[in-house]
């Protein structure tokens, strides 16, 4: 029997992203596969630690480079720190983004966290609940909006990665050196911002 014809093999969505990923196995183009199919897994707020000077009072609280790059020192230590375990809603996330290699695992979650939050329209006035008929979805987000508030409410801003720390802490635990971590962290930030205004 004649070898199959890879043009044929590489036609399919799968294909599609194992080329782009030249090299990586299923551990990565799977999941990646997931995420173009419609899996989603939600946030988990429960850690809403900021940074703070001696005196209690919030670093890193304004939206200027300055502050982003503090903010992102920090972040490099504080996530490997998170002693938390995965919620139910995100032990997949977490199975599937340790399997892979920290730079793929990082573009997993940054594309999730991107493309969920353009979804659902977190962090706007207002979930447009109407255009989502799955009534176990909308009472997932509602559940999702009075857990970020509650965690929230009180601080100056809630970071983009407040929903994923633990996630992305357990990646990080792995990572020796703080620039390592703080190179993955852009990752995350960067494909975040890619796919949530797609």
């Amino acid at each position: 029997m004649p070898d199959e014809d890879p043009n044929k093999r590489d036609s399919g969505l799968l294909g599609i992203i194992g080329n782009a990923f030249p090299g990586r196995g299923t551990e990565t183009t799977a999941p990646i596969g997931l995420l173009y199919a419609g899996v989603r897994w939600g946030h988990d707020y429960r850690d809403n630690a900021v940074p703070r000077d001696a005196a209690g009072n919030v670093l890193f609280a304004t939206d200027s480079q300055e502050d982003y790059h503090g903010y992102m020192e920090w972040l490099a230590d504080y996530l490997p720190t998170i002693s938390l375990q995965p919620t139910a809603e995100q032990e997949g996330l977490v199975k599937y983004a340790l399997g892979m290699r920290p730079d793929d695992a990082m573009f997993f979650l940054g594309m999730h966290a991107g493309i969920y939050d353009a979804e659902i329209s977190i962090g706007a006035v207002e979930v447009p609940l109407g255009a989502i008929s799955d009534p176990e979805c909308v009472a997932s987000i509602e559940r999702e909006q009075s857990e970020r508030a509650r965690q929230w409410n009180h601080l100056p801003f809630c970071p983009l990665d407040a929903g994923y720390r633990v996630v992305l802490g357990q990646v990080l635990r792995a990572v020796p050196t703080h620039e390592e971590r703080r190179k993955l962290l852009d990752t995350f930030f960067a494909l975040y911002h890619e796919y949530v205004r797609k």
